[in-house]
């Protein structure tokens, strides 16, 4: 699984929270999707687990600052693996219990509902809200 932590980061709360990811095997890779300008650095990670990505903030917001997620959420997706991938906000945390869980809950539904193009190609993937 990886984790994509996107959003401005809360002081040392997000910086702990992609630690505790980083302890679950479950876990892979956590990227920290953040904007220029925040106050952290890849050394202070001290994890192989952990990518530190900032990108440049988005001219316009978006309303609820909609654009600010999905820009940073997409740049995320470019540094995952194929496979299971969790997006969450900077300013929470998600327990290890709750990774499985969840980890389960997709791989039981990863076939079903699969959907068929117009050219009768399928789905690659799926995306769970």
């Amino acid at each position: 699984m990886n984790i994509i932590i996107q959003g401005g980061l809360y002081q040392k709360f997000t910086e702990r929270v992609a630690h505790e990811y980083a302890k679950c095997d479950l876990v892979t890779k956590i990227i920290i999707s953040t904007w220029e300008g925040e106050d952290i650095d890849h050394d202070s990670l001290k994890s192989d687990k952990i990518l530190l990505l900032k990108s440049k903030l988005p001219n316009n917001n978006g309303p609820g600052n909609m654009n600010l997620q999905l820009v940073s959420s997409r740049e995320g997706l470019k540094l995952c693996d194929d496979g299971l991938v969790v997006k969450t906000r900077s300013d929470q945390h998600l327990y290890e219990e709750s990774l499985y869980r969840w980890a389960d809950h997709f791989k039981k539904n990863q076939f079903t509902n699969t959907l068929r193009y117009t050219d009768g190609e399928k789905q690659r993937s799926k995306i769970f809200l």
